[in-house]
């Protein structure tokens, strides 16, 4: 298992004990070293960094902070919609069963 994906799932984890603040920075490390896999070979990368981004954003929600969730979640997205459009067989929508729970 990559380093980030733990870094990833143990901010998740830190959301379930309410620790909201330790699971924010610990996702953020998370991204941070996705974003430079990503910059590498986004092709194998960007997948991920869409669900890091994701993640953050529920973390944001569940401190209150909305604005920095949105911006977040819009850019999975847009991450999502490239990976769509350049893959639409690998990448095509389906239905979520909640947006808050989409762990790497």
């Amino acid at each position: 298992m990559a380093w980030q994906n733990i870094l990833n799932s143990l901010g998740f984890n830190y959301n379930d004990l309410t620790e909201y603040q330790k699971g924010e920075h610990i996702h953020m490390q998370a991204l941070e070293i996705q974003e430079l896999l990503a910059k590498e070979n986004p092709k194998a990368f960007r997948p991920d960094l869409a669900t890091i981004l994701n993640n953050l954003g529920a973390n944001c929600d569940d401190l209150t902070e909305y604005q920095k969730a949105n911006a977040y979640f819009l850019r999975a997205l847009e991450i999502g919609e490239l990976l769509a459009k350049e893959d639409p067989k690998a990448f095509r929508p389906r239905p979520a069963h909640h947006t808050k729970q989409f762990r790497a």
